[in-house]
């Protein structure tokens, strides 16, 4: 057989009650064929099973044939059939045996199927144009190089990595996450508070309700605790930690761990600023929330006493 389109992939719109897509091109075997649904909203895609979401018809026909869904897809599926045959090569020719047209065509045919699937995989690669050299162009940096790096093109046009990783350049810039700020829970530089009689529950700092704030972190991705911390100290182990939560509340059970570990300094010592470190936000408090300092692991004795409390955010 010849092969005459060079086409190897096949997009259809679902509408709830077509269930017969056609391919216009030979596969050799009914499992050459990749059949993929697409989620048109969410861009998902899932690819699908032979036998158990559709069949073919048509496998080692020139014109090629059909792909019949069991269940008719959705209006907002997109279907696409990609051709998909391994590569291998399964005929075998033995010696002094005639030599058959038919096999030796088959053969043929498969090597033109799987040189137009790479063609076919060469179109939606990122690829230079014509004439251009690409030897060193196309070697990436070592894995451990290019790990949270941006990849771009220095001035010969070669690939190289940025020397800031995501993260920082996206700071850097102040566009797809906002600057840097801080937020004053207690910042009276004349007088410092006690948090009298530090529980083990946890408690709003000050035990009561005046430093609950909202903040909207929806585009920030980190956050650190800076307590500046005078007078007396906490007993072993007590700590102040900073907590979100989704709704109005004044309740501190409601309040929620806001990083990937807790964000807390411990509160046994004095005259030191104190520093959580920048911990990763976890996804529920990168939102419009209500965020407080609170205090734990208290001996219900101990009135530790604080200057400035501040929670920063980039």
């Amino acid at each position: 057989m010849t092969l005459t389109s060079e086409t190897r992939r096949w997009v259809y719109a679902g509408d709830g009650v077509t269930t017969v897509f056609p391919y216009t091109n030979m596969i050799t075997a009914d499992g050459d064929m990749a059949v993929f649904e697409e989620d048109d909203a969410t861009g998902a895609r899932e690819q699908k099973t032979l036998t158990t979401h559709y069949s073919v018809s048509g496998a080692g026909t020139e014109a090629g044939g059909n792909v019949t869904f069991l269940v008719a897809p959705a209006v907002g599926k997109t279907i696409i059939l990609v051709s998909d045959a391994p590569f291998t090569q399964p005929a075998e020719f033995a010696p002094r045996v005639k030599l058959s047209p038919e096999a030796l065509e088959r053969a043929f045919d498969r090597l033109g199927i799987l040189i137009q699937q790479l063609s076919e995989l060469r179109q939606r690669t990122v690829r230079a144009p014509g004439g251009e050299s690409f030897e060193e162009m196309s070697v990436l940096p070592a894995a451990i190089a290019r790990a949270g790096k941006i990849v771009a093109f220095d001035e010969n046009g070669d690939v190289v990595v940025s020397s800031m990783t995501l993260t920082e350049l996206q700071l850097a810039a102040g566009g797809a996450l906002n600057r840097p700020f801080s937020v004053a829970f207690h910042a009276n530089s004349s007088a410092t508070f006690s948090h009298n009689s530090f529980p083990a529950a946890l408690t709003a700092i000050g035990s009561n309700n005046r430093s609950y704030t909202k903040i909207d972190l929806s585009d920030y991705t980190q956050a650190r605790l800076i307590v500046n911390k005078q007078g007396t100290a906490g007993n072993a182990g007590s700590k102040l930690v900073m907590r979100y939560y989704t709704n109005t509340s004044f309740t501190a059970s409601n309040f929620l761990v806001m990083g990937a570990t807790e964000i807390a300094v411990p509160v046994d010592t004095v005259n030191a600023v104190l520093d959580s470190g920048w911990i990763d936000l976890v996804a529920g408090a990168r939102g419009d929330v209500f965020v407080n300092i609170f205090g734990i692991d208290g001996d219900g004795a101990a009135s530790p006493a604080f200057g400035s409390l501040h929670g920063h955010f980039r």
